[in-house]
């Protein structure tokens, strides 16, 4: 952790008068200009990646706050096999304004994982792999499970009795199922 400093402004007018600001106080990393140009040694998290359609995923990633919205940085998205990637690239400045990357990408291929470049061509460490056939699979059965769901639903009747027990046990049932949904 670095030391806080306190800066001052002293504005001096033609007339020879000045004037001298409030203390400011600098937080520890903030406008630190090692932290702000070296990402050799920065290992970035997984993405969030959404599965959207055929071979369309979106890909969310937060971008560390000392970074955000840095016109020196850009984020690399590769995408495809090991040993065949291809790229895209999204500027730190083009996040949007929760600090967040976020874009589409079409790909067939099996894995993606993202670094940094800054602007005297360093990159980062590279992220885990992310295996986007698994992602696409989980989604369509967690989709098949809720259609199940819906069918189930569908074919049960609800029948009004003047026993309250009974209601009580269809109203339990239809929380319990809408709960798993």
């Amino acid at each position: 952790m670095g030391c806080k400093h306190q800066y001052r402004v002293r504005a001096k007018y033609m007339g020879g008068d000045s004037a001298v600001s409030l203390s400011a106080t600098q937080i520890p990393g903030q406008y630190d200009t090692e932290d702000l140009t070296s990402v050799m040694g920065f290992n970035p998290m997984k993405p969030n990646i959404t599965w959207l359609h055929q071979n369309t995923f979106r890909v969310e990633w937060t971008t560390p706050k000392k970074w955000q919205f840095s016109d020196d940085l850009v984020l690399v998205v590769e995408f495809g096999q090991v040993g065949d990637w291809n790229e895209s690239r999204v500027e730190f400045s083009d996040s949007d304004d929760d600090g967040v990357i976020r874009l589409n990408i079409d790909t067939d291929g099996k894995f993606l994982k993202i670094k940094i470049l800054d602007v005297d061509y360093n990159f980062s460490k590279e992220s885990p792999l992310s295996n986007l056939h698994y992602i696409k699979e989980m989604t369509k059965q967690r989709e098949s499970r809720k259609m199940t769901h819906q069918k189930h639903f569908l074919k049960h009747k609800v029948v009004e009795r003047k026993n309250s027990k009974s209601k009580e046990r269809i109203r339990h049932h239809l929380i319990k199922y809408f709960k798993s949904l």
